[in-house]
């Protein structure tokens, strides 16, 4: 069985292969990180050239990152790429910032000697370090992504599962109990004003097309998708958050110095420079030195502060400033008596850089061992409280979660096509097909969950000859389906409930007219469903709670995008076999 680690690594090229709010997080980093290394914090000018260099540099690079994102790596969330391309796409970033570094700098006079030698020296060191960070980014974004999901999950499970304490609960309190029927006669009587107009209207001799479409249409929008997301947000748990510094804070007890990341991150990070200034066998001799020097007095600091952990605050990030400054202060001592310059600028930004690795390496660390440390808790908890699983707020929120879907996905999505059909019916010559659609329409003013939530599909033909009568008159429906026989119960539900959906945004939102629908087992059994419309295309907006279904039923494995020639909107979704947990 695949471990957790490599789980998540396979997954590096999906949708966190380029993360943009990574970019822009980092960006400052990737610029400055040049001058911060480079120059002489002596000379204000020199570090502005420094900084100019790295800049320029940066860009050639970022129009190459925003080129992979829109080609090879563009459908990534549905068809991720193998990890091997992510780590080539950071050892290209790297090598194209890395070469025009070089070239700038000798350039502007920064650097001298030997100019191939220098340009291949940077752009290996720059190429080997992007490929090693921009895959570790994605690693990361993955693990937290995974985490944050199945965190949510369980404490959700275990919150209801323990809804007998008030606090942890408050969907267990008398007053928040409601039955189906409660639910259907309040949702009846607030359509009841709504119905009387419709009547009347109807039952005019010559009855206006106009006002009973509008009597719907407000019907839809202003009491069906409002009450549809209140149920839909009662259902739901809210996570206290907290801040980082407080996070850092709290997870700081379980911090410990990680020497060998540390090391290896030193003598990474200072090789180039090193060999850069003292050529190979010198920097070679300096760079064991210094990291025999740090493991030994990082291994003192965190053995004395392991010791007297209990009597001092915080005692990683105490003993982290204290190892650091200690390991920085001795060889400036070390290297002064050498013969070699240091000064105090040097020094401090020595002191800042170290100290970043060893905050980092421990945050990564102890985040992970954390994460499962509490999932294994949850877990534990979970299968202890077991025999409480049908608690009564457990049924409240699943209660509420199917029939917020029932109003959002049934009734909403129908008074829109009917006010359609009513539209085109009232201008055609066939009274019939007419009154059929008034009846149709005023059958949706009384609630019927129960018709709805017991409709089970055990099948996709079923689900397809539904959504084709439903929408018959109002959208034209193209299926186009490879061979998706023997899909579990859950693909089955979470496929009518993504289509019942993405059709009723396309027709609503879309103002689409046509629509094709494709769908696809892949190998690994995950059912693949495209829609796509010739509407008006994709406008960004505030997520609602579709996009949350979405979220809800793929664990967040789906996209919309406006279609490459601008006509229309694409929605895919790629669904488990089983409920994600």
């Amino acid at each position: 069985m695949k471990s957790e680690y490599s789980k998540n690594f396979s997954q590096i090229g999906g949708r966190w292969a380029i993360s943009l709010r990574a970019g822009i997080a980092i960006f400052p980093i990737f610029v400055l990180s040049i001058p911060v290394l480079e120059a002489n914090f002596n000379d204000s000018q020199e570090f502005l050239k420094w900084t100019w260099v790295s800049l320029l540099a940066s860009i050639p690079a970022g129009i190459f990152l925003v080129l992979a994102h829109f080609t090879y790596f563009r459908n990534r969330v549905i068809h991720p790429k193998p990890p091997i391309s992510v780590v080539l796409l950071g050892f290209i970033l790297g090598a194209i910032k890395g070469s025009l570094v070089e070239i700038l700098a000798l350039h502007y006079g920064l650097t001298g000697g030997n100019a191939s030698t220098r340009i291949l020296v940077r752009t290996l060191n720059s190429a080997t370090l992007s490929a090693i960070t921009i895959p570790l980014i994605a690693l990361i974004l993955v693990t937290s992504h995974s985490f944050r999901a199945q965190k949510k999950e369980l404490l959700d499970q275990l919150a209801f599962l323990l809804s007998k304490n008030a606090h942890i609960s408050m969907l267990n309190s008398d007053n928040e109990e409601m039955t189906p029927e409660q639910l259907r006669r309040q949702i009846n009587g607030l359509l009841s004003q709504a119905k009387q107009n419709f009547e009347m209207e109807r039952k005019k001799s010559n009855p206006n097309p106009e006002v009973l479409v509008e009597i719907l249409r407000n019907t839809a929008e202003d009491v069906i998708r409002p009450l549809s997301h209140t149920l839909y947000e009662k259902s739901r748990l809210t996570i206290p958050t907290i801040t980082g510094f407080q996070a850092f804070k709290a997870l700081s007890v379980r911090f410990q110095i990680e020497i060998p990341i540390i090391v290896a991150a030193y003598i990474l990070f200072s090789f180039k420079n090193l060999y850069v200034l003292y050529g190979l066998t010198e920097s070679i001799s300096l760079v064991v030195g210094r990291a025999l020097l740090l493991s030994s007095i990082l291994w003192i600091f965190r053995a004395l502060f392991t010791f007297l952990s209990s009597k001092v605050l915080y005692p990683f990030i105490v003993a982290s400033i204290l190892g650091i400054v200690s390991f920085v202060l001795t060889d400036s001592l070390i290297s002064g008596s050498l013969g070699y310059e240091t000064d105090t600028a040097k020094i401090m930004l020595s002191i800042i850089w170290n100290l970043v690795i060893v905050f980092a390496s421990g945050l990564l660390v102890a985040i992970s061992d954390v994460n499962r440390y509490q999932l294994d808790s949850l877990k534990f908890q979970i299968n202890r409280e077991g025999v409480a699983a049908h608690s009564k707020a457990l049924q409240q929120r699943y209660f509420y979660r199917s029939h917020s879907k029932i109003l959002h996905g049934v009734y909403h999505s129908r008074l829109i096509a009917c006010a359609v059909a009513i539209s085109t019916t009232a201008k055609s010559d066939s009274p019939q097909d007419f009154e059929e659609e008034l009846d149709r329409a005023q059958s949706l003013f009384e609630i019927d969950f129960e018709n709805h939530i017991a409709r089970i599909h055990h099948n996709p033909a079923s689900i397809l000859e539904e959504l084709a009568s439903k929408w018959s008159g109002s959208l034209e429906i193209d299926f186009r389906q490879e061979k998706i026989d023997d899909l579990t119960e859950y693909q089955l539900l979470a496929m009518n409930e993504f289509l019942s959906e993405s059709l009723t945004n396309a027709f609503r939102h879309g103002r689409a007219t046509r629509t094709k629908l494709e769908l696809a087992l892949n190998a690994r059994r995950q059912l693949e469903i495209s829609v796509i419309d010739n509407g008006v295309g994709y406008i960004p907006s505030h997520p609602g709670l579709g996009s949350a279904i979405f979220d809800e039923l793929s664990n967040g494995s789906w996209e919309i995008r406006s279609r490459s020639d601008s006509h229309g909107t694409v929605v895919s979704i790629v669904i488990q076999p089983e409920e994600l947990k």
